[in-house]
């Protein structure tokens, strides 16, 4: 399996986000190749960068989207997240 897939699937297992620093321990690769990757995953719109605080946290965007619908409505019924 290559690394985009590999960082695919391991977004998609932690629903929550990641950032560059979990990415590169749970794949064992640098920092340079897990950057050179997410960018590619964002250009093809597969990705969704957060910023929380100082670091920012990486989402695939189907997973960023249902997480943001799932809020709103439990919003909606008067329940919180």
């Amino acid at each position: 399996m290559d690394v985009k897939k590999k960082i695919e699937r391991l977004l998609s297992e932690n629903p929550q986000g990641l950032t560059i620093k979990d990415i590169t321990r749970a794949l064992d690769i640098s920092k340079g190749t897990a950057i050179k990757y997410l960018f590619e995953l964002k250009g093809e719109g597969k990705l969704v960068r957060r910023r929380v605080g100082s670091g920012i946290l990486y989402y695939l965007s189907n997973v960023y989207t249902s997480l943001g619908k799932r809020k709103e409505s439990l919003m909606e019924d008067g329940k919180e997240a």
